[in-house]
């Protein structure tokens, strides 16, 4: 993956998670919401429980 194709990810995801379009939950159904979101050497997602 380019670095470009990282970074539209990243502005896709966080765009989805400012406009509560990205729902996150576990096989026993707690729920998550983004805490935040950055590009490093890897795509990085922080959750916290809701």
């Amino acid at each position: 993956m380019s670095q470009e194709d990282k970074e539209l990810l990243l502005d896709l995801l966080k765009k989805a998670a400012e406009n509560s379009l990205l729902n996150i939950s576990d096989n026993q159904e707690n729920n998550y919401e983004v805490d935040w979101l950055f590009l490093d050497a890897q795509l990085c997602i922080r959750i916290k429980e809701i």
